[in-house]
């Protein structure tokens, strides 16, 4: 296509300069993503290992992935997860479908129209992009795209579950949305243009003839949408045979009638007008060149912005496929990890999912947030003792329940971030209360090195906290029985008869023993009934606890012991939580 005022030299130019400047970019932000996955690390140990290492053992499982057993396994992470989102599908149907749509009418159109040089050309010989079917194709795949775009943001303003919308989002959107109605300007005033028709003419036909001319201009009118110089002109039956003739000699071979397009058609009967007064080529190449525009900065913007994920979440989804069933060696499971933070499209699905998001607004922490979490070690913005303390919060409070891990699209191993940040943390002396907590005190057992450290400390602090225990003789009726919330909520305490059918139920004591535990579950209760708050927190007992509810359930009296249990440890955590000093990083 020639616009008004250029050659074709001049237009072939600028269009290759353009492409050329968007695609280093591109190509630059991702050799500088790529350059993280083998020079960065999530923790020191990670950092500490050589590039070359990486790069090693990564392409190692590259050859196994591609040309070994693997194989299987990452065709399917590439076709099931990959293009058919299917853990997406699991998780959200309607986002599933907004995906789906967004990417199955987008990808057609870049492989077929956008790369229709190298593409469609090379598998059908006789591709015109003005012959059918490819114009009605374009309008479909232009359609579906945006209906796509247009259900994410339904989704984002009156779904059910209204998801934040960053301006990353909204980016992402409207360049996809841009890209396409732009194209489909570019068609609609192509349509009416008589500066396009007599630009073909010169350039198919002899512009000479203008009889010729002439006729075919009227059919062109009359049937293919064409701006009349004259409105309402009318055209003779001889005149119409004559230019029918030409077109058939001339024309049918390219160009197919444009009603075949009918969202392109539609849109250009609206233009008509414009087409007629100014000719259409100022029309044509303001749409043209900012159709070009803006794919071209969407182009160099993808290595920056949320569609990253375009390029890198296929590469975490074959990967996590491929070591589903074996470890992988350090180096590259150190590529994995950095390859994971880049993965990120920040869905905000395993959020969602959390067993423990809820407590997000409850402590004020939104790091306890996996998505959250996630995106605060990939920038690294935690950086001063108060943030580091929200986020080994956040890892702390983390049930590793594995929901995140499943539901995440992108494939991510957020477990094993997780466990590897938690641990990096603990080692820098970082600490805190929920540690005290069954998840912690199995974290201990499983990491002696970082977290028996943590819980020594914390319970140091703890017995620091509550010294004073032993002194106390208060009746539960006073202060304390007002801490607990009254019999309402505990449920008659003091109706225990100590026939110790609670500590005999009790997992914990079963397994371990009184040995460490300091009061068993009876006891505790005892405690309460005397107003001893500080003996039972300071009781590892308390800590221990599972919350499995057996006590409670397996009372003849009906004490609701695992709801005091409860009580005491939230009213514990927060004098503790008041209490502890800040850790220096």
């Amino acid at each position: 296509m020639v616009t008004a005022g250029w050659n074709a030299r001049e237009e072939s130019m600028t269009f290759n300069t353009l492409l050329t400047i968007s695609l280093a970019i591109c190509a630059g932000g991702l050799l500088w993503r790529a350059r993280r996955w083998f020079a960065g690390g999530v923790t020191q140990a990670d950092r500490e290992l050589s590039a070359g290492a990486r790069i090693r053992h990564a392409g190692s499982a590259v050859l196994k992935a591609l040309f070994g057993a693997k194989i299987i396994a990452a065709t399917k992470g590439l076709v099931v997860d990959g293009l058919l989102q299917m853990r997406l599908y699991r998780a959200d149907r309607l986002r599933w479908l907004a995906h789906i749509l967004i990417f199955w009418g987008f990808i057609p159109l870049l492989a077929l129209h956008a790369m229709d040089g190298v593409v469609t050309m090379k598998l059908f010989p006789s591709y015109y992009s003005t012959l059918d079917p490819w114009p009605f194709l374009r309008d479909l795949f232009g359609v579906i795209t945006l209906a796509g775009v247009g259900l994410a943001i339904y989704r984002r303003i009156a779904g059910r579950s209204r998801m934040k919308t960053t301006a990353m989002d909204a980016v992402a959107l409207g360049l996809i949305a841009a890209v396409v109605l732009s194209g489909f300007i570019v068609k609609a005033a192509k349509i009416p243009s008589r500066s396009e028709f007599h630009s073909m003419v010169e350039e198919f036909y002899d512009p000479t003839a203008t009889e010729d001319v002439a006729a075919l201009e009227a059919l062109w009118v009359e049937e293919y949408g064409l701006a009349a110089e004259t409105p309402g002109a009318a055209y003779s039956q001889e005149q119409l045979a004559l230019g029918r003739e030409v077109n058939e000699y001339s024309c049918v071979y390219c160009h197919s009638k444009p009603q075949s397009a009918p969202v392109s058609y539609a849109i250009s009967r609206a233009l008509t007008p414009v087409s007629r007064d100014a000719d259409g080529g100022g029309l044509v190449a303001i749409s043209y060149w900012l159709h070009v525009l803006v794919f071209f900065g969407g182009l160099a913007w993808l290595p920056f912005g949320k569609m990253r994920h375009a390029v890198t979440s296929p590469l975490s989804l074959i990967a996590e496929r491929c070591s589903k069933d074996e470890s992988p060696s350090e180096p590259a499971l150190a590529v994995k990890r950095m390859l994971s933070l880049d993965a990120c499209m920040q869905c905000g699905l395993c959020s969602d999912t959390c067993s423990v998001g809820v407590t997000a607004c409850m402590f004020h922490n939104r790091n306890i947030l996996p998505s959250v979490k996630l995106a605060s070690i990939s920038s690294g913005t935690a950086s001063n003792n108060e943030d580091l303390a929200k986020l080994f919060e956040g890892l702390t409070v983390c049930t590793d329940c594995l929901r995140c891990t499943g539901v995440c699209p992108a494939g991510i191993n957020l477990q094993d971030i997780w466990d590897a940040v938690r641990q990096e943390m603990s080692a820098r002396g970082l600490t805190d209360v929920y540690a005290l907590s069954p998840l912690g005190i199995h974290r201990a057992q499983a990491f002696p090195d970082t977290f028996h450290a943590v819980q020594e400390s914390l319970e140091a602090q703890r017995g620091g906290a509550f010294a004073q225990a032993t002194e106390k003789t208060v009746h539960a009726a006073g202060a304390f029985g007002g801490m607990l919330g009254g019999s309402g909520e505990t449920g008659g305490f003091n109706l225990c008869f100590n026939c110790k059918t609670c500590t005999s139920s009790c997992p914990v004591v079963s397994l371990q023993g009184m040995d460490g535990l300091g009061l068993a579950p009876h006891q505790i209760i005892h405690a309460t009934a005397l107003g001893l708050d500080d003996l039972v927190a300071s009781s590892r007992m308390l800590w221990a606890c599972l919350g499995c509810y057996r006590c409670q359930e397996n009372c003849p009296q009906g004490v609701r012991v695992a709801d005091v249990l409860y009580i005491h440890k939230n009213n514990a955590l927060a004098r503790m939580k008041g209490a502890l000093p800040k850790k220096e990083s």
